[in-house]
Formats: C-alpha cells, sequence, structure tokens
C-alpha cells in the first residue's frame, strides 16, 4: 500500500508490506548490532517513508528511507544492516519524488551520513520493545541540499515506531491516523515547530 499525506508545510509519502523499486547502484553494506532481549513477537515488515517539509521555496529537508525487518525469535540482538551509495558523483537521479520541483534528488544514502544513523538508531533500539532480528535499510533517496545524517536518523527512529506499532496493534485500520501519530511523536516534527 502506497499512500501519501500532505500538511501546509510538509508531504509524507508511505510504503506499507511493499517498498519503492530502488537499486542503489555502487552500493555498500554496513552491519552492526544492539543486543536485545524480548518477548514481543513481531512479523517481517516492510515500509519506507519519503518526506518533503518546506517552510519556503530557499529552504527544504528532503529523504527517503524504507526497511525490511524480518524477527528471528533464536536470536538476541537486533542487527542493523545500512545500504548505502558509495557513487562519489551521486549521479542516479530518482524521478518518482514527492519534489518534482527540484532536480537534486539522488538514489542512495551518501556514505558519510551512515555512522551517525547508524549510531542513532541502535542507541533508540535499546530505549524500545523491538523483538531481536533483522532491520535492513534497503532503499533510500537523498537531495544534495535538502538531505541531511540527522534527517535520516529521523526516518530511521519514524520505521522503528511503525514496525512497533503495525505489529503491536496487529494489524493496519487507519494507516494515514498512524502515520501521522509517528510523526507527531518524532523529533523531525518537533525541530521543524522552531
Amino acid at each position: 500500500m502506497v499512500r501519501t499525506i500532505n500538511f501546509k508545510n510538509c508531504d509524507i509519502k508511505y510504503w506499507i508490506d511493499e517498498l519503492p523499486s530502488i537499486s542503489i547502484p555502487d552500493k555498500k553494506t554496513i552491519i552492526d548490532a544492539v543486543f536485545e532481549t524480548t518477548e514481543a513477537s513481531f512479523l517481517r515488515t516492510e515500509m519506507a517513508i519519503e518526506i518533503f517539509l518546506h517552510l519556503d521555496s530557499n529552504y527544504y529537508d528532503y529523504g527517503l528511507l524504507g526497511v525490511e525487518y524480518t524477527p528471528i525469535p533464536e536470536a538476541d540482538y537486533v542487527e542493523i544492516v545500512m545500504n548505502c551509495s558509495t557513487n562519489k558523483n551521486n549521479n542516479v537521479k530518482y524521478e518518482d519524488s514527492i519534489i518534482k520541483s527540484y532536480s537534486s534528488v539522488y538514489v542512495g544514502i551518501p556514505e558519510g551520513y551512515v555512522n551517525y544513523v547508524m549510531n542513532r538508531v541502535a542507541s533508540y533500539l535499546i530505549s524500545k520493545n523491538v523483538q531481536p532480528g533483522v532491520l535492513n535499510f534497503v532503499v533510500s533517496v537523498n537531495d544534495i541540499v535538502g538531505s541531511s545524517p540527522r534527517l535520516f536518523g529521523d526516518l530511521a527512529e519514524m520505521l522503528i515506531n511503525l514496525i512497533i506499532h503495525v505489529n503491536n496493534r496487529h494489524g493496519m485500520q487507519d494507516l494515514d491516523k498512524l502515520v501521522k501519530e509517528v510523526f507527531y511523536a518524532s523529533s523531525l516534527c518537533f525541530w521543524r515547530r522552531r
């Protein structure tokens, strides 16, 4: 399911139980793990969030991040996998972006963002109740001007919260409402209100 939510200064496109068709060229995979013990029982989940925050024509934030979560009940850790682009020229454009008027949207998360995002995910997982398994961040899109490590860290936290909510609610009744709740609770929404 693919849906779009439009706010006054923000557009969010999300995928639940599927991912956008994006192939990251010159891909590098980086792996980390966080030890986790919980009795929670989660299902395999795929989801992605694309966000475009715009205050005016001169200042905006943009990013797309997608994850495959696979529970591994016999494990005692959550493996974090980040697939990033090693293409220094960052030259594979993403044509299906929600920001059509900008021409600097490219496939992949820059390699320089990965350590920050991995550290954010690891510290965030410590405070959450996620069943051991694999969080594989398989798709990403960045904007040369409007993307940052912090934005991708926020997107990763939103995706983890969506995985938790979808699994705890045992279904997906009102997904727009759920995505809005997760967005409003995120630091992304908080630092946009300043």
